[in-house]
């Protein structure tokens, strides 16, 4: 059986927010079939929100290295690793990301 820790509850205070567009919940979520695709959807929005780079981007060799993404799509790295690239692509043919492949590096970027 997975580990499962009880989660606290939210900290009070102050706590940073990540918007998420309410055509999210009324029109993807009910289409999204796949549990990764949804971790990585969401992951993937946190992360472009809190960045200040031009423009808003992740590259596919720092989505492989995140521990805290990779640990919630898998305990075992390989597997992580395969269902990370499965839900992409799924998010890139679902329109929810686009992705682009540098011609001269070779490196993905998701936007």
């Amino acid at each position: 059986m997975a580990d499962m820790r009880i989660f606290p509850g939210f900290p009070n205070g102050r706590l940073r927010f990540t918007p998420v567009p309410e055509v999210f919940f009324s029109e993807l979520l009910p289409a999204i079939d796949s549990l990764a695709e949804l971790k990585v959807i969401l992951f993937c929005m946190w992360r472009l929100q809190q960045q200040e780079r031009e423009p808003h981007c992740l590259g596919l060799g720092e989505l492989r290295t995140d521990a805290t993404l990779l640990r919630g799509l898998d305990s075992d790295e390989s597997r992580a690793l395969a269902a990370l690239e499965e839900a992409l692509a799924r998010a890139v043919t679902r329109g929810v990301l686009l992705r682009l492949e540098s011609a001269e590096t070779g490196e993905a970027w998701y936007f």
